[in-house]
């Protein structure tokens, strides 16, 4: 712990860098050991950019999720690879190694979906970038396992809004045209439902205005259905909104960090892609056959 005066006139800490200013107040935060090594201090791996768990990251004597306000006792910081960050957790050095020895906690050794996905991103977006190099790729374009649970997360609330936007015309036009069946529907019934026949002798029943009342039957289902599955959008976009805006999370997000798939999802991926080659390959325009030149003043 230090033992130093603590700063406390705001002119004097004007004066001093604010490195100095915050260890003198006891913010032992900076008490820094980084960038003083190629390898980590817990597993002695090498640091490097790639693959994940070698990156360099900053490790810490007490967990920063466990200090308190206006704590005194000193923080350390050291150079620490994301491997040994990500299994260490809120646990201080003195725990984590504890818990390896009594057996308690095993080494994270693969990858999750999370990192799998993040990982492919790096690739795809640079990819992009080579053949857009001045645009920025629109939610539709990227592939559907490379989305991000925020991205998801800001597209669905921004469909949501749309939809409520958009709710008053679109429910308006399906009720004109559940109200428009309807009047046909009332109408074709009022036609007589036999016709006559041989100059007025007999009647028959007119089969045209059954037809015309079974399509338009067909059409004031349909028109209701329309009706209906618009209401149920709004409906299901409002509690959308509701439940984002009260910090909750989607019902059912498709996500790979939430459903656990990015492997199944990678092998459709290249499945499909690999149809859509094939087809465009099989549906190629083709050379024009071969014919041969005819000679002038020569008959074949």
């Amino acid at each position: 712990m230090w033992d130093g005066e603590v700063v406390t006139s705001a002119g004097t800490a004007a004066n001093r860098p604010n490195r100095q200013v915050r260890v003198q107040a006891f913010d032992a935060m900076y008490s820094d050991e980084t960038g003083r090594s190629s390898m980590c201090r817990d597993c002695g791996v090498r640091f490097a950019p790639k693959p994940w768990y070698r990156v360099r990251t900053v490790g810490h004597n007490i967990p920063l999720s466990r200090v308190r306000t206006n704590e005194t006792r000193e923080l350390v910081k050291y150079d620490q690879c994301a491997g040994c960050n990500a299994e260490q957790g809120r646990r201080t050095p003195d725990e984590w190694h504890a818990d390896q020895v009594s057996g308690e906690v095993e080494p994270v050794r693969m990858l999750t979906d999370e990192q799998k996905r993040i990982r492919a991103r790096v690739t795809w977006d640079k990819a992009y970038r080579r053949k857009h190099p001045t645009g920025k790729p629109k939610f539709y374009e990227i592939p559907d396992h490379l989305r991000s649970h925020d991205e998801i997360r800001r597209e669905e609330q921004s469909s949501a809004r749309r939809t409520i936007d958009r709710s008053a015309d679109e429910v308006g036009k399906r009720e004109r045209e559940f109200a428009d069946a309807e009047r046909w529907l009332d109408a074709y019934r009022g036609w007589p439902t036999h016709r006559p026949r041989l100059f007025g002798l007999v009647k028959v029943r007119d089969t045209r205005r059954d037809g015309y009342i079974k399509s338009a039957e067909e059409r004031l289902e349909r028109a209701r259905s329309l009706l209906e599955m618009t209401k149920g959008q709004v409906t299901a976009a409002r509690a959308t909104l509701a439940r984002l805006a009260s910090g909750g999370e989607l019902a059912d997000c498709p996500c790979v960090d939430c459903r656990h798939d990015f492997d199944q999802r990678v092998e459709d991926y290249r499945a499909e892609k690999e149809e859509e080659r094939r087809e465009r390959w099989q549906g190629r325009r083709g050379s024009a056959p071969y014919t041969p030149r005819r000679c002038r003043g020569r008959r074949w």
